[in-house]
């Protein structure tokens, strides 16, 4: 049977279905075998098992601080250790826009206008006062100070070194390269970058200097770019991402660059993105971008590959609103409150770990084809279920827009390693577009390639 590469990223553009059905859902590309069978292998995004919870919903930031991993939600800061257990530290106002800093042992919050530092050695939650500005609007770490910038303003400030606590109200500087408002700042290797509604400016803090002097703008330093919205912004291991004001995604690891496709550029624009975060996965990187109303689109730093993250048998939005790495592990944490290992597991929270792609549509120029047989090439045999794995197509006449019922096939059990999937006397068609599923609690390596019959 003719061999073709079916899929290697999601490629479907919700405003366009016709130009590609193309998706991976839960699943991303890697390298293949290297044997022929297959160009790339789809393996299993991490699923999600329990670690911890905090009692209260409204999941606003969290960050690793520390020997603890902080949360804000609901008005409340909480810490939760390596073992699970979480405190409740007291309260702070409850604002979506909310972010979390470490300074040593010591957590510094930004939340509805007002700064906070959890002092860990004295165990007690503060308002430090010496503020330039009334509203304090995101919190930052860089060169042994805190920044801090001014909610709808222009200003930002930095503590005394080494010391979150003691503020210098003469210790700030105005981001005024463009009449721009910051949304958030965040530090990078050297640099913090100030980003606003419209522009971006990069400033670094000078050697030598003190007070009001101790930053200034690079002299290159201003980007025309704007920042989408306050929580749309992350960083990876290299740089940072951030979802912009014209409703494009960009890193900075080597100078801003535009890394989303059409069909993601769409989601953006039609969809209600929510979140930026980022995590890793068997040496992948991903920079995740999470939506309310659809699945995340997720980039894969290490292939140059987007795939989606979802929840449910459904494919509905991903539940995850937050990620962190702490205790040589990486923790998703949903809006509930739920904190979960991100695992070698094939379950998300609401239970198996459904994964799908979808096929490029096979067109032949409008001439009518039969499709005799379609073979589904998986890692056969490495299943421990005490049963046969079931793998489910469906098939489109359309280029995906709507598809047939589901027909089930066994992959077969532990050993079986010489077991073919082959869908038979499937019909006559125009256009071809094949979708597979897998829901077993198991992690089946499945390949990009199918093997197709067509007369």
């Amino acid at each position: 049977m003719p061999r073709y590469t079916a899929v290697s990223q999601s490629a479907r553009d919700s405003s366009n279905v016709a130009v590609s059905a193309e998706r991976l859902v839960n699943c991303y590309a890697e390298a293949g075998p290297g044997d022929g069978r297959s160009r790339l292998v789809l393996r299993t995004v991490p699923g999600e098992s329990a670690f911890s919870s905090i009692s209260s919903a409204n999941v606003r930031a969290a960050s690793p601080v520390g020997d603890y991993i902080f949360i804000a939600a609901n008005g409340y800061l909480y810490r939760v250790n390596e073992t699970g257990t979480a405190e409740n530290l007291g309260g702070i106002i409850d604002s979506e826009d909310t972010t979390i800093s470490a300074h040593g042992q010591d957590a510094t919050v930004t939340a509805g206008g007002t700064y906070y530092v959890w002092d860990d050695s004295a165990s007690t939650l503060t308002e430090p006062t010496g503020a330039a500005f009334d509203d304090a609007g995101s919190v930052t770490y860089l060169n042994s100070v805190t920044l801090f910038s001014e909610s709808g303003g222009r200003r930002f400030q930095w503590s005394d070194v080494l010391d979150p606590l003691t503020l210098d109200a003469l210790n700030f500087a105005t981001a005024d390269g463009r009449n721009d408002n910051i949304l958030r700042v965040m530090a990078d290797k050297t640099k913090v970058w100030i980003y606003g509604e419209t522009s971006i400016e990069v400033w670094y803090r000078v050697p030598g200097a003190s007070g009001s002097s101790s930053f200034a703008r690079l002299p290159d330093g201003i980007i025309d770019q704007g920042l989408k919205s306050y929580k749309l912004l992350s960083r990876h291991d290299a740089g940072m991402f951030f979802v912009g004001n014209d409703d494009v995604v960009y890193e900075t690891s080597s100078g801003l660059k535009p890394i989303s496709t059409a069909p993601v550029n769409t989601a953006l624009k039609d969809g209600t993105p929510t979140h930026c975060s980022y995590y890793e996965h068997r040496g992948h990187k991903f920079c995740v971008v999470r939506f309310s109303d659809r699945p995340a689109w997720c980039y894969d730093l290490t292939t140059g590959l987007w795939h989606e993250r979802a929840s449910g048998v459904n494919f509905d939005a991903w539940t995850c609103v937050e990620i962190v790495s702490h205790f040589d592990k990486w923790y998703s944490i949903s809006r509930g409150g739920g904190i979960y290992e991100m695992a070698e597991v094939s379950a998300d929270v609401a239970g198996h770990l459904k994964r799908g792609w979808t096929s490029r549509t096979i067109y032949l120029d409008g001439k009518k084809f039969s499709v005799s047989e379609v073979e589904f090439l998986c890692q056969m045999g490495a299943t421990d279920l005490g049963r046969d794995a079931m793998v489910s197509m469906r098939y489109s006449r359309d280029g995906g827009k709507t598809f047939s019922p589901e027909i089930m096939e066994p992959i077969g059990d532990l050993g079986e390693y010489e077991n073919r999937v082959i869908y038979r006397s499937l019909g006559n068609f125009v256009s071809f577009t094949a979708e597979f599923t897998i829901t077993d609690p198991e992690d089946i390596p499945m390949y990009s390639d199918v093997n197709v019959e067509i007369t």
